[in-house]
């Protein structure tokens, strides 16, 4: 005898469920993801707008001096000079936003001087020989371009293999000794306003018999709004 079987009304039958999301939903969800892809892309660069700076080649001359003290009435004076240049960029499309791409050292050179003191009223005093070893660091640590700058040592953040060193020296007698070197560079892109290069001289005195190794930390050569010149 046939039997009728009744769908109750609390019993669901088989299908796919649907979403209580509506358009309203799936908006809000996609919305941050396509403003992540979009500030990527380039562009726009909230955490690096920039500083207004035009696009094109700058470059800067530097001079600057370091003393310490080398011994009992030694004083070492130790000034480097050369030229920063770099290019500045703002590309459309760039993940890091604007910034200075191959930063170079050219005709970098030292300059050292002896003196009784480091304070004022100091006058010259000649030593046998001095001997300097000048390094250079970007801010970045991006690798060198090497050239004749073969010497590493670690400099603030930097790896030896991220610095670049080259030494000359005095074997004369004398109070002053000068040098001048071939052009350092570097690859990479460091994204602001500023790209600076950091610096460090390591010396050797020597003077009747004795050596006296000394350190001089502190170099800075930078190029930014206030600094780059156009070239």
């Amino acid at each position: 005898m046939p039997t009728n079987v009744e769908q109750r009304p609390d019993e669901k039958r088989p299908g796919p469920e649907r979403s209580g999301r509506g358009p309203l939903a799936a908006f809000a969800i996609g919305a941050p993801i396509v403003l992540i892809l979009v500030v990527a892309a380039g562009f726009t660069h909230p955490w690096n707008p920039g500083g207004g700076i035009a696009e094109g080649s700058y470059t800067r001359d530097y001079s600057q001096t370091r003393q310490i003290g080398a011994g009992p009435g030694r004083c070492l004076q130790v000034t480097l000079t050369g030229t920063l240049s770099a290019t500045y960029r703002s590309p459309a499309w760039s993940l890091g936003g604007p910034g200075w791409t191959s930063p170079r050292l050219t005709a970098p050179g030292v300059r050292s001087r002896i003196t009784t003191a480091c304070a004022e009223g100091g006058v010259t005093a000649p030593s046998d020989a001095v001997q300097l070893t000048q390094y250079w660091a970007t801010q970045t640590c991006d690798e060198p371009e090497r050239g004749d700058w073969q010497q590493s040592a670690r400099l603030k953040g930097c790896d030896q293999d991220l610095v670049a060193g080259i030494s000359a020296g005095s074997t004369r007698e004398g109070d002053t000794f000068e040098a001048s070197f071939g052009d350092l560079g570097w690859q990479g892109t460091t994204y602001g306003d500023s790209v600076c290069l950091d610096g460090m001289v390591v010396a050797q005195v020597e003077d009747e018999g004795s050596t006296v190794p000394v350190g001089l930390d502190g170099y800075r050569v930078c190029l930014d709004p206030a600094s780059a010149n156009r070239s």
